[in-house]
């Protein structure tokens, strides 16, 4: 939890309570979109920021960019995605 007020998950989804910005990791072996809907249900963030996509190429960033703003959606959360270089002012 960085700050109080994002949780960066790693390759696990824990069970953290209030979590106001979670980076959820969009890519890896181990990434299931059931799980992250799961996760994402019971833990209904404000923010949900896509991340473990650099070694996707264009076509699968595209189709992680709209699974997230689908399942952030679903929650009520706003999504963002950060291209190579971006920051995110969480101000």
């Amino acid at each position: 939890m960085l700050g109080g007020r994002v949780l960066h998950p790693g390759d696990a989804y824990q069970d953290v309570p209030d979590i106001e910005v979670a980076l959820l990791p969009m890519q890896g072996p181990w990434v299931r979109r059931t799980e992250q809907e799961r996760w994402l249900e019971s833990h209904r963030p404000r923010r949900v920021v896509g991340i473990h996509a650099v070694l996707l190429n264009d076509e699968g960033r595209a189709v992680a960019r709209k699974s997230l703003e689908e399942m952030a959606r679903a929650v009520g959360a706003e999504s963002t995605w950060l291209d190579e270089g971006e920051e995110l002012d969480l101000g």
